[in-house]
């Protein structure tokens, strides 16, 4: 797949989330699940929309694949993209941990620029020990439950 063009790798991304939203999420939603994801939306539009500047298309296609599903609640993790990086060794990363540092940063502005946007997206500092990102993210959980009476 090095030679994916930028339109196809964002087209297999709404495909593939499509598909996920379809087989899993809604029915889990319907059925009063709690669901997880690690990637989502906000990705897509962050890496295929601000990283390989496809601008606003990855958000048109992307909101037409998910249906109107859309996070409660989005935890963004911050790091500044160098550190990220450097943190995967070569041999581990996959072929967009492999761009060009200019592409992270991107990448990490479109992200941040969401966060601004949307009350959803929660920024995490993601520079800290795992014990604190964990006890931060459970605290915002739970003070959105407490709110909410569910998240």
């Amino acid at each position: 797949n090095v030679e994916m063009t930028d339109k196809a790798e964002s087209l297999l991304y709404a495909a593939a989330r499509e598909q996920l939203v379809d087989e899993l999420i809604l029915p889990s939603v319907k059925a009063g699940k709690l669901v997880v994801c690690d990637r989502y939306l906000d990705s897509s539009i962050a890496y295929q929309g601000y990283g390989r500047e496809l601008g606003d298309c990855v958000r048109v296609i992307n909101e037409y694949a998910v249906r109107g599903c859309i996070p409660d609640m989005t935890f963004l993790m911050k790091m500044d993209p160098k550190v990220g990086k450097e943190r995967i060794s070569e041999s581990e990363q996959d072929r967009l941990e492999q761009e060009k540092l200019d592409f992270h940063r991107r990448v990490f502005d479109g992200y941040i620029e969401m966060e601004e946007r949307f009350d959803r997206i929660i920024g995490i500092d993601a520079e800290r020990s795992i014990d604190e990102i964990s006890a931060d993210i459970i605290s915002h959980i739970e003070r959105i439950i407490g709110e909410n009476g569910r998240i």
